[in-house]
């Protein structure tokens, strides 16, 4: 807080410089010195440890990663930190990163004697989430009683999971059970709007979105996903806000630009957006996203020609792109291909056809008959279509569970296999 100048300093450097002449005086300084250096890293750590345990408590998963880091560095062969690590990557949908410390901390407790209760039901949780619910929920589910401090975290991961196997009415009734324990879960919250938006309900989705990024300004999620729900609910003034915040913290991230070039559009903005896709377009030329984004543009931009071979790459890269098929459609009947145009939009009807029975297999009629092998086995075969292959592969397996001899199944997971050269 002083002031130093020039003859003080010069004052102070001589009588240190002739007390470091002692030995009396600078070995203790230089023992201490290298003690410190050598526990700064653990210092460091515990401090981290600690902190990365107050970031999960408060539900900031993110700013866990960070912390989590030093800990990894400093106690490398520790279950407890590969424990941590995993759960703060499975709270950030980051599942490999989160299997590779799971597997690396049960080898260690193996090693010592044998797994923890809390690795065990973390490997449950992280399967739960990924998909495997079936295998899992008979462990979890007596730890989803009220009286359960267990019971947000599973009741989360088992939200989790169901919307991930596309199914809205078990994740729904996990999520209602889990906020009213707790109103205030931001992460049941946050997976309460994904599943409002499974059933395009966007205005109740943006609800719980505005929730979370008021209590959790940096999840970034949950923001993007709020600006999306903007858009589809015709809103995109209230977009425009939220992608531009993203696009400062994120300024390479595709998707923030992508939807940034259509709320840019949707405010008059239509030449911004175009040129915004075309610089995205120059760093990922194959994005599919961006391509049909491009084409798209032009269609608005009332230059058919131009759009036509954009969406054609774009149906190319994702033939389940009902924006491009639309799109694509329109375009031709502009250009007077009305024989194009005819096939397109049966091409279009056939889509629009697929999706709509996905959607009511997930949310309507496994829901009456979740145990149904010929339901889940055609929602797997749309899901392989739709190149969603690691879920369609599970569905499949899932009908085989509770139809072992079902043909259908075995004859599309012979084929997959044989396709993939498996």
């Amino acid at each position: 807080p002083y002031s130093v100048d020039g003859p003080l300093a010069v004052h102070l450097l001589s009588r240190l410089f002739h007390g470091l002449q002692r030995p009396r005086v600078w070995a203790p300084v230089l023992l201490l010195g290298a003690i410190l250096a050598l526990a700064a890293p653990y210092l460091w750590a515990t401090y981290a440890w600690r902190a990365a345990e107050r970031d999960l408590a408060q539900q900031r998963p993110r700013d866990a990663l960070q912390h989590v880091a030093p800990c990894l560095r400093a106690w490398p062969r520790s279950p407890e930190v590969h424990l941590l690590a995993a759960r703060a990557a499975r709270l950030t949908e980051d599942y490999d990163a989160a299997e590779r410390h799971l597997i690396e901390g049960q080898r260690l407790e193996r090693a010592g004697g044998g797994e923890s209760e809390a690795s065990v039901l973390e490997w449950a949780l992280l399967r739960a989430e990924v998909g495997d619910v079936d295998k899992v929920e008979g462990f979890l589910l007596p730890r989803a009683a009220q009286s359960s401090p267990q019971a947000p975290r599973v009741l989360e991961a088992l939200a989790a999971g169901h919307l991930r196997m596309y199914r809205f009415f078990d994740a729904m009734r996990c999520l209602e059970q889990c906020l009213k324990q707790d109103p205030d879960n931001l992460r049941a919250l946050y997976l309460r709007g994904r599943a409002w938006e499974r059933v395009h309900a966007y205005p109740k989705a943006a609800a719980d979105y505005e929730r979370v990024v008021a209590r959790d300004p940096g999840h970034d999620q949950a923001r993007l996903r709020l600006a999306n729900c903007r858009l589809e609910n015709g809103e995109p003034t209230l977009a425009v806000p939220h992608l531009e915040q993203l696009r400062r913290r994120q300024p390479d991230n595709p998707e923030v630009l992508v939807r940034l070039a259509f709320a840019w559009n949707a405010t008059g903005r239509l030449t911004e957006s175009i040129q915004l896709i075309d610089v995205l377009l120059v760093q990922h030329p194959e994005l599919a996203s961006a391509v049909s984004a491009r084409g798209q543009l032009a269609f608005l931009a009332e230059r058919p020609a131009e759009a036509e071979p954009w969406l054609r790459r774009a149906i190319a890269h994702n033939p389940f792109d009902r924006a491009a098929h639309f799109a694509l459609q329109q375009c031709l009947e502009q250009q007077g291909k009305r024989d194009e145009a005819a096939a397109q939009k049966n091409e279009l009807r056939r889509v629009e056809e697929t999706i709509n029975r996905l959607n009511a297999i997930g949310n309507r009629l496994l829901p009456k008959t979740p145990r149904d092998p010929a339901l889940q086995h055609e929602l797997g075969s749309i899901l392989l279509r739709m190149g969603k292959e690691e879920l369609g592969i599970r569905w499949m397996h899932s009908a085989l569970r509770h139809a072992p001899d079902h043909r259908p199944a075995h004859k599309s997971l012979a084929d997959y296999y044989e396709r993939t050269g498996d």
